[in-house]
């Protein structure tokens, strides 16, 4: 039954894409995390000092950070939902679908470029 929760909330987040396209506001997940790259950015730069080397490590620590927070926070969202109430996965794996998913927008996009290259005008 899982899987179809899975399903329904892949779908549901493709069509809400296709249907609405990408959000622009300041709390898109792309905008949240170039705010924590910012904000750890910052706490890293104190810690580390300003050498080509201590640039390299507070580098990698950053990245390394990054790539945790990023995975673990929309993971440990699907976690609670599908423990608490597993209908509500369809909802919150909708919704970070609908996040990632940037098809209408690509489109919307790419054609501003298509018809002026088809008719001739660059």
């Amino acid at each position: 039954m899982a899987v179809i929760y899975h399903a329904v909330g892949f779908v549901l987040g493709f069509i809400a894409d296709r249907l609405f396209g990408e959000i622009n506001s300041r709390f898109h997940p792309i905008c949240l995390i170039g705010k924590l790259i910012s904000f750890l950015e910052q706490m890293i730069r104190k810690v580390f000092p300003k050498t080509v080397l201590g640039e390299k490590y507070g580098g990698a620590v950053l990245v390394i950070l990054v790539c945790i927070l990023v995975t673990a926070v929309p993971l440990l969202i699907t976690l609670a939902a599908y423990k608490y109430c597993p209908v509500l996965i369809i909802f919150t794996e909708g919704l970070f679908v609908y996040f990632v998913t940037a098809a209408r927008s690509l489109h919307d996009e790419s054609m501003k470029v298509y018809y002026p290259l088809k008719q001739g005008d660059t």
